[in-house]
């Protein structure tokens, strides 16, 4: 070997030697990015926090909160009329839904001038004096509560009221619409049941559907519309005749299926 000259094994050592302080050499670097990194986070995590405790807070909206809207107060007639149905409450619902055990119409949604015609003919024994109507029978005492002034507080509180059928309806809605057309139900009670006031057609769009049932047997049966004075009763009971005589149960269900999900 010649003088001077390095070895393998001399050569591997200092290879082997280079080769670490190269990788420490990285590791240390890597160590070093990996600090300033974590202090950078923790100066921006801080700068952040500041700059968030100096902003006045979100509102509910800016939030994505959505606040209940308040109810609008209560006229001085409202008011009066919420004193007068406390007496309905009990079969008409809190919120004028309508009770199945009672037989009780929901009256929230209905139309003044309806509410006021029917309150006269309980008054004057156009209806619920049939004896076929026992559900109807229970009415005159509690019509005859409401009289003058009290009538139009009583509706004009009946307006305030949102409350929906709460009892799922039997029937089939798509079937429904189509016999409630096809029958001519529209004529008096409009396309989509909101009630035609020139022809004394109430609003039927979101009634409970046992009610509405329940009411078209009665017409069919004449056990309303009987008094011959009642013009637009008796009109209806006609028409129950003629139109409805074929209409079985299921029809029946069905047309007041399609009534009920009109509004709900």
């Amino acid at each position: 070997m010649k003088p001077g000259a390095v070895t393998n094994n001399q050569f591997f050592a200092i290879l082997g030697a280079g080769t670490l302080v190269f990788v420490g050499f990285i590791i240390g670097v890597v160590v070093f990015v990996i600090l300033n990194i974590d202090k950078e986070l923790d100066y921006n995590n801080a700068t952040n926090a500041t700059a968030k405790s100096s902003l006045p807070p979100l509102t509910d909206v800016e939030a994505g909160a959505h606040p209940l809207v308040a109810a609008p107060p209560l006229s001085p007639t409202q008011e009066r009329g919420k004193q007068v149905y406390a007496n309905c409450v009990a079969c008409h619902g809190d919120n004028g839904q309508g009770n199945k055990t009672t037989n009780a119409p929901r009256l929230a949604g209905q139309e003044e001038w309806y509410v006021k015609d029917q309150l006269e003919k309980f008054r004057n024994g156009k209806r619920g004096t049939h004896k076929a109507d026992a559900f109807g029978a229970q009415m005159p005492p509690f019509a005859n509560m409401v009289t003058g002034d009290s009538v139009n507080d009583l509706t004009s509180y009946l307006k305030t009221l949102d409350g929906v059928a709460e009892t799922q309806a039997t029937g089939s809605a798509e079937a429904g619409k189509a016999l409630f057309a096809a029958k001519g139900c529209i004529q008096c009670h409009g396309a989509n049941g909101e009630g035609n006031t020139a022809m004394h057609g109430p609003k039927l769009a979101g009634q409970n559907a046992w009610y509405v049932v329940t009411q078209l047997k009665n017409f069919k049966a004449g056990a309303r519309g009987y008094d011959p004075t009642d013009a637009y009763g008796a009109m209806m009971k006609a028409m129950a005749a003629a139109q409805l005589a074929a209409v079985d149960d299921k029809g029946l269900d069905d047309i007041a299926a399609w009534l009920q999900s009109l509004e709900q």
